[in-house]
């Protein structure tokens, strides 16, 4: 039996939201086309400052924990890493509103994401060049 209209919505609304957003993603290969080099810098570039985050975190340098989150979340927000990116803001906002408990919860949100992204960004990789592995960001 078909699913009716509702099983449908509810269906839709428990889907997660992807790591990237593919039409983001189509739009900014339109504009500059592979995507090769944006995504293996991205890989270079987000563990560091994930680690990084967490070590300014975790020694209470507010200065450099808005550095990070807000470099995370603009240099994602154009792979259309949305929810990494509110995540990176919303880090941002906390910290700056001594909210260190939910700040906390959101960092680990924000790691968890972050590997999603990568995982992401790995297979984007392997689907703009077919037939060729680049799990290692540093080649």
């Amino acid at each position: 039996m078909p699913p009716n209209k509702r099983q449908e919505k509810q269906t839709k609304s428990i889907e997660p939201e992807p790591a990237l957003d593919p039409i983001t993603l189509e739009g900014l290969r339109e504009a500059i086309g592979d995507l090769t080099q944006i995504a293996q810098t991205v890989l270079q570039e987000l563990p560091a400052r994930r680690a990084n985050l967490r070590l300014a975190f975790d020694a209470e340098n507010d200065a450099q924990v808005d550095k990070l989150a807000h470099l995370i979340a603009g240099s994602l927000s154009n792979l259309g890493a949305s929810k990494l990116t509110r995540l990176a803001y919303a880090m941002e906002i906390m910290d700056k509103n001594d909210n260190r408990d939910a700040a906390r919860e959101t960092l680990e949100q924000l790691e968890r994401e972050s590997e999603r992204v990568i995982a992401a960004l790995t297979m984007l990789l392997t689907t703009e060049h077919p037939g060729s592995h680049h799990t290692d960001p540093s080649q």
